[in-house]
Parts: structure tokens; sequence; C-alpha cells
């Protein structure tokens, strides 16, 4: 009997917090908590990942192979890295995903733009904020 009193305490936190509010203002549950059973599914919320991002511009999928940089660039808005394949990520999210220590790939990585100005951008180690950036 006295475990029993102990687990009241810890069954009421849990019962107010299954009630609490997420983040985002969503409520995660409606009324009293199930600890037991099968709850209403009809007073759920349904819960949505919004965290990942979506891409803006479908680029082609290289895969990384030199041989179809000129596809990828021929995408407007689309840039190719040998390290990241083709991508419409910004100069910045390019120079920042290599593994490893980050001073031995950064000096590399070398961002291909096409359209009707074609450019590259070099990435280089920023010494005073320990990261890499195009530079």
């Amino acid at each position: 009997m006295a475990s029993a009193l102990k687990l009241i305490p810890l069954l009421a936190c849990v019962a107010q917090i299954s009630s609490a509010s997420l983040q985002n203002g969503t409520v995660a549950a409606k009324g009293f908590v199930a600890l037991r059973g099968a709850a209403d599914a009809s007073e759920r919320p349904t819960l949505t990942n919004m965290t990942m991002p979506v891409a803006a511009i479908d680029c082609p999928k290289t895969h990384r192979d030199p041989a179809l940089m000129e596809l990828c660039l021929s995408h407007g808005g689309c840039a190719w890295s040998a390290l990241s394949g083709c991508r419409d990520w910004s100069d910045e999210t390019f120079c920042n995903q290599g593994k490893g220590t980050k001073q031995d790939w950064c000096l590399d990585v070398v961002v291909f733009h096409g359209g009707s100005d074609p450019y590259a951008v070099m990435c280089c180690w920023n010494y005073h904020n320990a990261a890499c950036g195009a530079c």
C-alpha cells in the first residue's frame, strides 16, 4: 500500500505534463490522460514534423559525378560541388558540408554556378571564427 501511495505524485506529474501544450501551441492531449488501454483517438490532434526543409528548386540528382556537373549548372538556381553534388544551397551551406576536421577539407571545396555568367566560389577557413565559409 505504501508503494502505491508513492506512485500517486508521479502519476499526477505525468498527467499534467501529458496535457500541457507543446511549444508550437498545439495541444498534446485533451481531457484526461489514459494510462492504460486505448484512448479515444478522435480527440488527439495530428502532430506534424515541420522541421524538414523543402527544396525550393528541384535540382537534378548528379550523385557528385563530375560528368553531370553541366547538367546541374543548366538548371537555374542550382550549384554544384564535388563534395555535395547538385543542390539549391547557398555557398555558405556548401562550405559547411564536410566531415572530419573542417580545416582539412575546407580549402578543397569549390562551388560552381551556371547561368549566363558562370562563376566559381572557393571556400576559405576563417581562423578568427574557426569556421569554413565562402571567400
